[in-house]
Parts: C-alpha cells; sequence; structure tokens
C-alpha cells in the first residue's frame, strides 16, 4: 500500500512538471494536467487516510476526552461508534454515486469514468 501512494505522490509531481512546461515552456494550456493530478490527490487522500487511522496517526479531536467524569473505555466507545456511524453513511453514499455516475465521463481524462472516482472513496 505505501507503494502506491508513493507511486501517486510520485505521480502528482510529474504531471505537475508536465503541466508547468506545457503552460511556461511552450504556451499551451493541458486540461488533462489539471484532472489526473486531482484525481491522484483523491486516490492518495482516501487510500492513506485508514493507513494513518490503523496507525493511530490521524487528526484527531479531543472533545470526549476533556468531559472528567467519563472513564477512557467510555470515550473510547463513544469516539469509535461516532467514526463506525459517519464511514456507514459515508460508504453508503459513495456507493450509490459511484453507481448513479459509472457512464458519466471526465471531458479531459475520456478513459477514466466519474464512478471510479467516488468507487476510491
Amino acid at each position: 500500500m505505501d507503494f502506491i501512494l508513493g507511486a501517486s505522490v510520485f505521480g502528482i509531481f510529474i504531471i505537475l512538471l508536465i503541466q508547468i512546461f506545457f503552460r511556461s515552456v511552450l504556451g499551451l494550456p493541458s486540461t488533462w494536467t489539471v484532472e489526473m493530478a486531482k484525481t491522484l490527490f483523491t486516490i492518495t487522500v482516501f487510500l492513506g487516510f485508514p493507513i494513518l487511522l490503523h496507525e493511530n496517526k490521524h487528526m484527531k479531536v479531543e472533545s470526549f476526552n476533556s468531559i472528567p467524569f467519563m472513564n477512557h473505555w467510555i470515550t473510547k466507545i463513544l469516539k469509535n461508534s461516532s467514526i463506525l456511524l459517519f464511514l456507514i453513511f459515508f460508504f453508503k453514499g459513495a456507493v450509490e454515486k459511484s453507481i448513479e455516475s459509472w457512464e458519466v465521463r471526465i471531458p479531459t481524462l475520456e478513459f477514466m469514468n466519474l464512478g471510479s472516482i467516488y468507487l476510491v472513496i
């Protein structure tokens, strides 16, 4: 998984270099580079987040820990159940959106459909 994430970040870097070359040196705007960079960024974020969550290195909101009368295990249950509830609704929406937009093509990247981006999410 780390290789995929590294390749995705490297791909973003190369695509942005191509975009700079096309715009600055050749004077030609290239719309496909913007769409491809956005797509790779989305893939990087949504594949990297579960790894950070598993390693407990993600951004945290410590609101439950500030309540003095709650035990540690109660706060852990509240945090994990709220994350699980959010992920259930998020996953359900992503699957519905992926099915709904599977046939929609991205104009600048004709080989890629919009549903596959939602599927990554």
